[in-house]
């Protein structure tokens, strides 16, 4: 029969084989996530259907600091991407929170890299004089961020906009 203190030093040996390999498993489950890395996979597509998550908007002056406020959806809302093979892309959304109803719209689109930058041109389909220009930051197999900068009546509007797969 073992002693007491057998038992103990052996609790305790159990003990910290045990925290070792949750330490292990902690560090391990802590590594690089390819969801979350910056950057262009080489390997992922704009083709497929992206949600939007989140959003970074700010409007200033020239010269002046980006002071802006992020933008989850509200519950009901959605704003929903999809790009097909062919070229063109459906975008559909809905901004109760704005007093917008649903809307759909369509167009064209190119995915390319440009200047050392990689970037999506959206095209209205009414007018093809009209597009929109996004650089793309991040895409990979489940993420896109993209951001834009425009001028809008003498001031500056940036906006940086998380997608996931859907």
């Amino acid at each position: 029969m073992k002693t007491k203190t057998e038992l103990i030093n052996k609790a305790w040996k159990v003990l910290a084989l045990v925290a070792i390999a949750l330490g292990s498993f902690a560090m391990y489950s802590c590594g690089d996530d390819d969801d979350e890395k910056e950057g262009i996979d080489d390997k992922a597509s704009i083709v497929g259907t992206w949600e939007y998550e989140k959003g970074y908007y700010a409007e200033y002056e020239v010269g002046e600091d980006r002071d802006g406020w992020w933008e989850p959806l509200v519950k009901g809302d959605y704003d929903i991407w999809t790009f097909y093979d062919d070229g063109t892309y459906v975008h559909e959304d809905k901004y109760s929170s704005f007093g917008q109803s649903y809307r759909r719209e369509s167009g064209s689109y190119i995915y390319r890299e440009y200047d050392s930058r990689t970037e999506l041109i959206i095209y209205d389909k009414m007018d093809y004089n009209n597009r929109t220009t996004y650089k793309i930051l991040t895409l990979n197999g489940s993420t896109l961020v993209w951001e834009q900068e425009e001028t809008m009546s003498g001031s500056l509007i940036y906006s940086k906009e998380y997608f996931k797969r859907k």
